[in-house]
């Protein structure tokens, strides 16, 4: 199987919703500990998309600076977000998005989005390389959070593929 044909897989998953909030509380308990773990000075976040993990909820609590990814073209870049509402739905997606004025920062670790993670880091985006182009040429510590269904015993990789540093997912 190909990543496109996985792709379309997990995208079309019916997820039972009491099990994602289940399954989120613990992940965002155990992001805590890690974040305290790390002392990082600027965590990077992201806006979910549906059946994603809602990391909105940690903002309010982090002691560090936060910032949230911005696509333009396709360069993705962190600006600094100190609470929600300085994040605005951006087309074509409607993912909320910090406006193009605040800062652009460089966090030194970061919260990565996938539709599927293997134990070893490998990681199925959504298939436009955002990630892999930033973390390729700014790397820094990353960390996937899966729900149990989004891990998978293998992906297929690409020569561009970012592992991620650490998986956090509740088995």
């Amino acid at each position: 199987m190909d990543k496109s044909e996985l792709r379309g897989i997990m995208r079309n998953l019916v997820i039972d919703q009491v099990q994602l909030i289940e399954q989120q509380d613990y992940l965002l308990k155990e992001l805590s500990k890690e974040i305290l773990l790390k002392k990082p000075l600027c965590v990077g976040l992201f806006s979910p998309l549906p059946n994603e993990i809602n990391l909105n909820g940690i903002l309010p609590i982090l002691s560090t600076t936060a910032a949230y990814p911005r696509v333009s073209g396709n360069t993705l870049a962190f600006h600094k977000v100190t609470n929600l509402d300085e994040l605005t739905p951006s087309p074509p997606y409607g993912i909320c998005e910090p406006y193009a004025e605040a800062e652009i920062v460089k966090p030194d670790l970061i919260i990565i989005p996938g539709l599927a993670f293997t134990k070893e880091g490998v990681r199925l985006g959504r298939g436009k390389g955002y990630y892999d182009r930033y973390l390729n040429s700014d790397p820094c510590f990353t960390i996937g959070l899966a729900f149990s269904w989004q891990l998978l015993p293998q992906i297929p990789t690409n020569h561009h593929d970012v592992l991620i540093d650490k998986i956090i997912t509740k088995n």
